[in-house]
């Protein structure tokens, strides 16, 4: 039986201005796997990101989705892809390129075909790499228009670094993410430098395999679920030990997926985040129509690319603008 679409695959290299580094990984590129599904004339695309903490990279991703299309007579259905036994950024560029053709052949946009409100600018959200104090002070003063601040830290010198950003910015909302690089011990040693300095919300202090120590303690500042929080399969755990999840598209497959986890963590009165394993506009801009429901954005790839895609992502008046409709959606 003769296919009736074309699927392509493919990795995507896309250099970063400088290293970026959190307290367990250092970047000097990052790679997608970039799916194109063309259907007559209409053509839809995304990019998946791998996830560094499970040790995947494009090339797996590109050889996953290669192996599970191989055979494939017709297009499966979005419901039917978030079945998929598919690493999550396989299923992420699947799932979006393929509601990215059903809107081109429909002759909608992506929020109409989701029956979700239309994606909008959100308050710009930045990161800065890990470094040493006056490093990072100079990376946030640096960044003067974007008022959301994300600090990547580990387990040392946790006052020092975030005393360092706070005299550089002392109105920004700071936020840390420490990528599970701290222990019970070092949360609870540094909770009174993190009150004192006005952080808004701490992001995946210890690793997943750690997470009891959370039951029943009561932090003074919200905790927000990164590593811990993979799909909605987590979130009945995730809900007893923090107050926060970061949606990452990449992680739970998709935007269809995104937006189910979305739903089911606000039944069960969470707060959101969407977040973003680096990537260009192109792998960002699903992530925007999740935004509108999430406290906090951090959709800054593309701000770490030494080139990015044409049109892309845009920040105006301390906004990220969601991508044009010429790139996705």
């Amino acid at each position: 039986m003769k296919r009736d679409f074309e699927l392509k695959a493919s990795v995507v290299r896309w250099p970063l201005k400088e290293p970026f580094v959190i307290s367990n990984f250092r970047w000097e590129e990052a790679t997608a796997l970039r799916v194109v599904i063309t259907q007559g004339r209409f053509r839809g695309w995304a990019e998946g990101m791998p996830l560094f903490y499970k040790s995947e990279t494009a090339e797996a991703l590109l050889e996953s989705v290669e192996r599970e299309t191989a055979n494939w007579h017709t297009l499966p259905s979005n419901v039917e892809m978030a079945r998929l036994p598919l690493p999550g950024g396989a299923r992420n560029a699947l799932d979006c390129a393929l509601l990215h053709l059903s809107a081109q052949k429909q002759g909608v946009s992506i929020h109409s075909l989701m029956g979700t409100a239309p994606p909008k600018p959100v308050p710009a959200l930045a990161t800065l790499s890990l470094d040493t104090p006056l490093a990072m002070a100079r990376q946030a003063a640096a960044l003067p228009a974007i008022t959301i601040l994300k600090l990547k830290l580990d387990a040392e010198d946790i006052g020092g670094r975030l005393a360092a950003v706070r005299k550089a910015r002392p109105h920004a909302t700071l936020v840390i993410d420490a990528n599970c690089g701290w222990s019970f011990d070092t949360l609870k040693s540094a909770m009174p430098s993190l009150v004192r300095h006005e952080v808004a919300m701490l992001e995946q202090p210890m690793p997943p395999e750690q997470d009891e120590h959370l039951e029943g303690f009561k932090s003074p500042i919200p905790l927000c679920a990164d590593e811990s929080c993979q799909d909605i399969n987590d979130l009945d755990a995730v809900a007893r030990r923090y107050q926060m999840i970061n949606i990452k598209l990449d992680k739970c497959g998709g935007l269809t997926a995104a937006l189910e986890l979305a739903r089911a963590a606000r039944e069960r009165g969470m707060e959101l985040m969407v977040g973003n394993m680096l990537g260009s506009s192109l792998a960002m801009a699903p992530a925007f129509h999740v935004a509108r429901q999430c406290r906090f954005s951090d959709l800054d790839g593309p701000l770490f690319l030494s080139q990015d895609m044409t049109p892309g992502m845009t920040f105006v008046s301390g906004h990220f603008q969601p991508v044009s409709s010429q790139l996705w959606g």
